[in-house]
């Protein structure tokens, strides 16, 4: 049980599933359901009683509850040791911490590792450590997407492309190595975590600073001492694949400023950490009001969270930088000319 000062966290028993149900309807019907036909809704939401909540219980798949007084304003519901099945908060409590709480209290009997995110829900499964792994799918007239813990994806090829040098990732360059043999300590978290904050503090992101230049490759952006989000990625990358570390970079369409377009590209990168899995870092700087990035692998730290429609974090973890940003970065001469036409653009 866990206790906020706010609300409760327990295990639900037997008197709480029809509070439960009944929230988990209510959201569903005030979100999923509105892009949903009547005939799916019903399919949805008939396997949803409490004597299912009951039975799977009595067979080891147990619920949790929210409670604020006696008030039920959460539930979690796991499946198949592994599986987050339903996660449902009611909107005056959601952003308050609840289904993160009710996360840490389910997790205590065991990570939970999947789960068939709805398209209304996928900003908060990214908040929680969640990543897609697969397009959008249908089933029984819902539209899910299938997402895994960041950590838990696992390359299905070797990881020596994610340890390769390249024009842009140049870490064999003198200055790039020699900065990455001062970096180097006793194991390879503490070597990522500097390698992070020497990128996220010593590099001035150039549209933060009122600074004009936009270099491109690791070399150019430590020679400059400033770059964009994509500039530091590659610098960052560079010294930890100079010290042996597999890193690689993602991407996250936001928009330029506010809810409404133009829309940007945000790159940030990864480091494969034995044990753990890919670890989403983000060393764009924490100059900018709001943002607060901490090289912290028991929690992801990105710089942005999915906030407005459109916005989206892609799942892939890329070896190299795409060539498509790469070229647009090189015609660009001036922060500026890029304020004028951010660079949007879909990885493949």
């Amino acid at each position: 049980m866990t206790h906020t000062g706010l609300f409760t966290i327990r295990l639900a028993g037997p008197d709480d599933y029809s509070a439960a149900i009944a929230l988990v309807r209510a959201v569903f019907l005030a979100t999923i359901a509105k892009d949903q036909s009547e005939a799916e809704v019903s399919r949805c939401l008939a396997d949803l009683t409490p004597a299912v909540l009951a039975l799977r219980a009595a067979q080891g798949q147990p619920t949790w509850v929210a409670l604020a007084g006696n008030e039920v304003i959460g539930m979690l519901h796991r499946r198949d040791a592994t599986h987050l099945a339903l996660l449902f908060v009611v909107p005056a409590w959601q952003r308050r911490g609840v289904g993160r709480a009710l996360l840490a209290e389910a997790e205590r009997c065991g990570r939970l590792v999947t789960v068939r995110a709805s398209v209304t829900a996928l900003a908060a499964y990214e908040r929680y450590g969640f990543a897609a792994t697969g397009p959008l799918q249908t089933q029984s007239g819902l539209r899910y997407l299938p997402m895994k813990r960041v950590q838990d994806i696992v390359p299905e090829q070797d990881l020596s492309e994610y340890l390769a040098a390249s024009a842009e990732i140049d870490f064999h360059h003198p200055a790039v190595a020699g900065l990455a043999r001062t970096l180097h300590r006793a194991s390879v978290p503490d070597t990522a975590h500097a390698c992070f904050d020497w990128v996220r503090d010593r590099i001035e992101h150039c549209g933060d600073f009122q600074r004009e230049a936009v270099p491109c490759s690791a070399s150019e952006t430590l020679a400059a001492g400033t770059g964009f989000c994509f500039a530091k990625s590659h610098l960052l990358v560079a010294l930890l694949r100079a010290n042996g570390i597999a890193a690689g970079f993602g991407y996250q369409r936001l928009t330029w400023e506010g809810p409404t377009p133009p829309y940007c590209l945000h790159g940030f990168a990864a480091v494969w950490l034995h044990g753990h899995g890919w670890y989403r870092c983000d060393p764009r700087g924490n100059t900018l009001p709001g943002v607060d990035c901490h090289f912290t692998p028991d929690r992801e730290h990105l710089a942005f969270p999915i906030a407005h429609p459109g916005e989206c974090t892609y799942p892939d973890i890329h070896a190299q930088p795409l060539p498509e940003l790469i070229a647009l970065l090189r015609e660009c001469e001036s922060v500026t000319q890029y304020r004028q036409r951010p660079i949007d653009l879909v990885p493949c």
